[in-house]
């Protein structure tokens, strides 16, 4: 996952306010930059508000999206739901290798074309479980995607 130096997160956050970045504080316990509904910038941790250093590093926190947006972008996307968990296996029965190719990207929980996640899909789900992915799954863009 891409990193971002603090004066990048503010840009960004300045540019979007509903992102959120995620860091490491020097005790090792996860802090989340963001921006309130007043504009302030707040840094997080357990609760309690703590200093930022200028230096320090960032990854921005995965949000899904709507279906819609995911089917608007030209993008790389994936997918979360239970039933994709369930019924993946070790391989799939078939000799060409972009299937194989996007299987383990599936597998590996891996940004693709929407067309190549569309034809996946249906070697592990029956046509109803297909449908409720679709419908009821958790969308993410590719990172740069979303924020160029």
């Amino acid at each position: 996952m891409k990193t971002y130096k603090t004066w990048e997160v503010i840009k960004m956050l300045a540019e979007d306010p509903k992102l959120k970045f995620e860091g490491k504080a020097l005790n090792k316990l996860t802090k989340i930059l963001s921006v309130n509904e007043h504009g302030i910038l707040k840094c997080l941790q357990n609760k309690m508000e703590i200093s930022i250093f200028a230096e320090e590093m960032w990854t921005l926190v995965e949000e899904p999206v709507s279906l819609m947006e995911m089917l608007n972008s030209d993008g790389k996307c994936r997918v979360e739901h239970e039933l994709i968990d369930k019924n993946l296996q070790d391989e799939i029965s078939t000799t060409d290798e972009i299937t194989l190719k996007d299987y383990e990207n599936l597998k590996a929980n891996k940004y693709m074309p929407l067309h190549n996640l569309m034809s996946v899909l249906p070697w592990i789900l029956n046509s109803q479980n297909f449908k409720e992915v679709i419908k009821n799954g958790k969308w993410y863009l590719e990172e740069d995607e979303r924020h160029e």
